[in-house]
């Protein structure tokens, strides 16, 4: 990880590195769009950046390119037409985007003082719950995108909505908190998983698939399908009428770290605009990978520990729930079982899915998913 610096609130919080000197000279677009990106991060205060941003390699989150891609290039000498800056920033956007998109991402951490487990007198989840929590993550991620939309950022003013969604994960066993880890943990019991025990992403994934697919009205109209064999099975969800579809899709894809055959597959998959995340970490240590830059993956981390929150108050804070800086970890020290998640809104989005899996280019002869009829 990168060198950081303790803040307060005991997170680590890293800077961007200041522009060299010199280091932004040369020609072409690609060089003074760098400079463009540099000098916007420069003005901004470099204690808001959560982590080590490369200003020479774009960052991809949850689907959305920030940064210069690196064939942005231009052969022109000349100052940035009005033109060429419009294309750079629909194209790189700005750091202070990258910010909004970072901090509008929902944070499910341990917690303490809950409602008691299920089958235990426990009333928290440190130590044992963390890849609980990453589900939630992941499980947010897709409900944020499919109740408000990828590009939904957190306000200034506080948004009901978003309060709509992090009460079907508050810590309680009621039905109206479909996906609290207490319903969680309830829908692993019939596989001998219980309150206290560390479980893995395929475990996690499918119970929550299982909670969505169970059709719950609060959750509707979306469908659940978890690809538990390592393949996509085109018959079992290309319908006429398609219905907004979460797809978890868990994965092992070594034996002591990631092979070098994915490692291209899966930095590609933060590339598509149906990513939901990957459910994975180090190992025993559960982390919600949403971007990738380079060889390094951006990661929000739930091993902090804060109370319960009382959700049935209509004004209950958000600060613990939304706006978290994430980590990085390199790839290589990634754990290679994982789990993949996909939203697809339409049909076309499960086409661009099957497109991506299918395509020799990015995955060779091992793809990270069968296609099958």
């Amino acid at each position: 990880l990168d060198s950081c610096a303790r803040g307060s609130d005991g997170l680590s919080s890293c800077a961007m590195s200041a522009p060299r000197k010199g280091s932004m000279s040369g020609t072409g677009l690609r060089t003074r769009a760098l400079r463009l990106w540099t000098n916007a991060v420069s003005r901004m205060s470099t204690h808001v950046f959560p982590v080590h941003i490369s200003r020479s390699k774009p960052l991809w989150i949850l689907g959305v390119a920030y940064g210069v891609p690196e064939d942005f290039e231009s052969s022109e000498d000349e100052p940035l037409s009005e033109l060429e800056i419009s294309r750079y920033e629909m194209i790189c956007r700005t750091p202070h985007e990258m910010l909004q998109d970072l901090h509008s991402r929902l944070f499910f951490s341990y917690r303490q003082r809950c409602e008691p487990l299920p089958g235990s007198d426990l009333d928290s989840d440190v130590g044992w719950g963390c890849m609980l929590r990453v589900g939630q993550m992941m499980a947010g991620q897709v409900l944020m995108h499919h109740m408000l939309s990828r590009g939904w950022r957190l306000p200034h003013e506080q948004d009901p909505a978003i309060r709509s969604i992090i009460k079907l994960f508050g810590d309680f066993s009621r039905p109206d908190c479909p996906l609290s880890i207490h319903n969680i943990l309830a829908q692993m019991h019939g596989n001998g998983i219980k309150a206290g025990d560390w479980m893995g992403p395929h475990a996690v994934g499918r119970s929550i698939c299982q909670i969505i697919s169970d059709g719950l009205p609060v959750l509707a109209p979306l469908r659940a399908h978890f690809a538990a064999d390592c393949s996509l099975a085109r018959s079992k969800l290309e319908t006429e009428v398609w219905t907004p579809t979460f797809i978890a899709a868990p994965l092992r894809l070594g034996l002591r770290g990631i092979t070098d055959c994915y490692l291209q597959p899966l930095k590609a998959f933060f590339k598509l605009p149906q990513c939901a995340g990957i459910m994975g970490g180090r190992p025993r240590h559960a982390l919600y990978f949403i971007g990738v830059q380079g060889k390094e993956l951006l990661a929000l981390d739930p091993h902090i520990c804060r109370n319960a929150v009382d959700i049935d108050n209509p004004l209950f804070p958000l600060e613990s729930f939304i706006g978290h800086a994430p980590r990085k970890l390199h790839i290589d020290d990634a754990d290679p079982s994982l789990c993949l998640g996909f939203y697809c809104e339409k049909l076309s989005d499960f086409l661009c899915v099957i497109a991506f899996l299918s395509d020799k280019s990015v995955h060779g002869d091992t793809p990270l998913l069968s296609v099958v009829p």
